[in-house]
This record gives C-alpha cells, structure tokens and sequence, in this order.
C-alpha cells in the first residue's frame, strides 16, 4: 500500500507543481495533501513507532516516579499529623490527671 500511496503523492506533486508554475493560488490545498500523507507514511514507520513509544514509556515512568513522590510525601505528613494527634492526646490524659 505504501508503494501505491506513494506513487499518488509523486502525481500530486506534478500537479502541485504546474499549478505553482502558472502561479495558480491551489497549489498550497495541494503541498497540504501531500504533507498531510507523508507523515500518515511516516508514522506507519517501525521506527516512528518505536520512538514514539519510548517516549510514551519515559512519560509514564517519569509520572510514576511523580506519583510514587507524591505518596511518599502524603505519608510523610499524615504520620506527623498521626504523632501530632497522639502527643496532643497524651497531653490531654495528662491534663486531665
């Protein structure tokens, strides 16, 4: 299919460019087509691919590693708000003896 599609955009850049050298303003709905399906090709790349999901995989380990920072932090200051409740109810029985 590659071949075929690429073979379409090689007619389309014919197009494209006789219409640039009759100075006719249609050239660029044409340049969009054709930028339009050279990224579609390129994205179907194993490379692209493989890029593509590395970096997929390096954001969700950053957001992991975000999120594991996070909740150590919340269980940092739950367990001093923990100690902090503790210490002002044993100085509460203390009070009230």
């Amino acid at each position: 299919m590659a071949l075929k599609i690429e073979d379409l955009l090689e007619d389309i850049r014919k197009v494209r460019n006789d219409l640039v050298a009759q100075a006719n303003p249609h050239f660029q709905s044409l340049t969009n087509i054709i930028y339009k399906w050279e990224t579609k090709l390129v994205q179907e790349t194993p490379e692209y691919k493989l890029k593509t999901f590395k970096e997929r995989e390096q954001e969700e380990r950053e957001n992991l590693e975000r999120i594991s920072r996070e909740a150590i932090e919340e269980e940092k200051y739950l367990a001093k708000e923990q100690s902090m409740a503790d210490w002002a109810e044993s100085f509460k029985e203390k009070d009230e003896n």
